[in-house]
C-alpha cells in the first residue's frame, strides 16, 4: 500500500485551496520499492477551472518521480477523465483531490486507473 506523510498531504490540500477555482497539478516524488511518497514537485503549468496544461519536457527526468496529484475544482468529481487516464499510465500512483478539498476529498489510482488505497503516516 502506498504511504504518504499526513503533513505533506495537508500541505498539498492547502496549496489546492489557494489556487481554487483553478485546477492544481504537481508530481509526486518518492520510493517506488517502498511505496512511499516523500515530496511533491512543481513544474511550470497553466491552469483554469477545467484543466491544467504543461509541457512534458518540463518534467524532470528523475526516477524518483513516481506519481501525480491534481485537483478537480468541481464538487465531488473524484473520477479520472480520459486525459487523466492517459497520464496515469506513466506513473505508479495518481491522486485526484476534489472540492471542497477536505482530508477525505480524494481518491488514488494506479497506472490502470483502478482505485487504490493510500495510508497516511
Amino acid at each position: 500500500m502506498w504511504k504518504i506523510e499526513k503533513k505533506l498531504f495537508l500541505e498539498i490540500l492547502n496549496t489546492t485551496k489557494q489556487l481554487y477555482p483553478k485546477e492544481f497539478l504537481c508530481f509526486l516524488g518518492g520510493n517506488k520499492q517502498k511505496q512511499e511518497i516523500t515530496e511533491f514537485v512543481f513544474i511550470p503549468n497553466k491552469s483554469n477551472e477545467n484543466s491544467v496544461y504543461f509541457q512534458e519536457q518540463d518534467i524532470p527526468f528523475d526516477e524518483n518521480i513516481i506519481g501525480t496529484i491534481h485537483s478537480h475544482p468541481s464538487y465531488s468529481n473524484l473520477y479520472p477523465s480520459k486525459a487523466d487516464k492517459k497520464i496515469f499510465q506513466k506513473y505508479f500512483i495518481n491522486i485526484i483531490i476534489s472540492f471542497p478539498f477536505g482530508e477525505n476529498d480524494y481518491k488514488a489510482y494506479n497506472q490502470k486507473s483502478e482505485e487504490i488505497n493510500i495510508q497516511f503516516i
